[in-house]
């Protein structure tokens, strides 16, 4: 009876270890001791908010033709002093044609130059085809930036490309049923035979944009360093429908964006200062820009910020205005979340009579094997979920590897932490 009860125990406690033991691995696999994420390089602006309005030096053209004018230039295209800006038509119908006819004969024209040098081709079909995807990614990117300009021209290449493919690998020896084709439908087109009433010449060099939104005149471009600030407001809040059908002619490449901003915001700026404009609606990149210009009404008011650039493209000449993000600082560094970083006491010795005093600093713990170090860092930007880290410690003395690195598994959330630490 004795050893029965013996042997009973005995099973109870082995099943009692058993399923200590399983339900330990099930808690520390549910919830590990430590939990850990990867960091990596970032970098990060410190911004000022705005709404912006962009002015620049345009005139109208073409404004005032007896006929309808056909222009010969694309969104963005830069023309010299004395080019040929448009051909007028007695009809509409007929300038659409000619320039209907004209596209086709460029098309025979490019088809041609294939059959010409295609016996002198020694470009590999594997070259062309990195050729032609990476056209593609340009025409898919132009598409998504609304960029008709380059879009007819990347479209173009493609299709040369693949024609020269074509050629490269003996598939064709020649586009003659093409070009006949081509030939055929610009006999089909029925052009009438009257020549263009008038030729529209560029004045001075400029780039053109094939509509007016109606706001050119809203403000003179000569005095837009003495801009105020009521003025900024005035011309963000007209939104009065403007009804303009003809082109325009920029001729600067100096564009100007104005905004307000709060007067302890003015401060953050200074001329001749270099800043980064993030404008969602004209470019997916930032666009570099220098401040020439802070205008107060009083030194308890808003300030008027008068921002120079000279980018250009299809984007920058059309906009008018919308939300733009000031980017007045720049910090390079390692992002870690603000739930890693850690003090710790620390006893540090003066250089002059050596004395220890405490001091604290922050860190962050790193698993390296199966074991965290702490590691201090010096925080240079701080948001509500993150933290930017310098690359590097702030001191003569310092170790570069004293302190957090990219790729760095950083420890987040864990029990009990302490600097050389084993951990699962």
């Amino acid at each position: 009876m004795k050893n029965k009860n013996i042997k009973k125990c005995v099973c109870i406690s082995l099943l009692g270890l058993i399923t200590f033991y399983v339900s330990y691995q099930i808690y520390a696999f549910a919830f590990p001791e430590t939990k850990t994420e990867t960091v990596y390089k970032k970098q990060v602006f410190e911004s000022i908010d705005a709404n912006a309005y962009i002015i620049r030096d345009e005139e109208k053209i073409a404004d005032d033709v007896d006929g309808y004018p056909n222009f010969v230039l694309t969104d963005g295209e830069k023309i010299e002093k004395n080019g040929v800006i448009a051909q007028v038509y007695t009809t509409e119908e007929q300038g659409l044609l000619k320039k209907k006819v004209k596209d086709l004969e460029n098309e025979i024209e490019r088809l041609k130059n294939l059959e010409n040098f295609g016996i002198a081709l020694s470009t590999s079909p594997s070259s062309i085809e990195r050729q032609s995807y990476q056209e593609l990614n340009n025409l898919l990117r132009y598409v998504n930036n609304d960029d008709y300009q380059k879009l007819k021209k990347s479209r173009n290449k493609i299709l040369y490309l693949l024609n020269q493919r074509q050629i490269a690998t003996n598939k064709v020896s020649n586009f003659s049923d093409k070009i006949d084709s081509l030939k055929q439908n610009i006999d089909n087109i029925k052009v009438p035979n009257d020549q263009a009433t008038k030729t529209i010449l560029a004045d001075e060099s400029g780039y053109f944009v094939g509509k007016m939104d109606g706001f050119e005149n809203e403000f003179d471009y000569n005095n837009v360093l003495s801009i105020t600030p009521s003025q900024v407001e005035s011309l963000i809040e007209n939104n009065e429908p403007k009804k303009e059908t003809c082109a325009k002619l920029v001729k600067s490449c100096l564009w100007y964006v104005v905004c307000n901003v709060q007067k302890d915001e003015a401060l953050n700026f200074y001329t001749d200062q270099w800043v980064n404009l993030s404008m969602p609606f004209v470019s997916s990149e930032g666009i570099k820009a220098k401040v020439v210009a802070i205008n107060h009404n009083d030194k308890t008011s808003k300030a008027a910020i008068v921002f120079q650039c000279n980018y250009i493209d299809k984007n920058t000449l059309t906009i008018r205005k919308g939300p733009v993000k000031i980017n007045i600082a720049e910090h390079n560094g390692i992002l870690v979340s603000k739930d890693s970083i850690h003090e710790k006491s620390i006893e540090n010795v003066t250089a002059d009579d050596e004395k220890k005093v405490n001091k604290t600093i922050k860190g962050v713990y790193i698993k390296i094997g199966k074991q965290i170090f702490f590691k201090e860092v010096d925080i240079i930007f701080s948001s509500n979920d993150y933290v930017l880290c310098a690359l590097s410690l702030d001191k003569s003395n310092a170790n570069p590897y004293d302190t957090i690195k990219e790729y760095d598994e950083v420890v987040v959330k864990g029990r009990g932490l302490y600097d050389g630490k084993v951990v699962r």
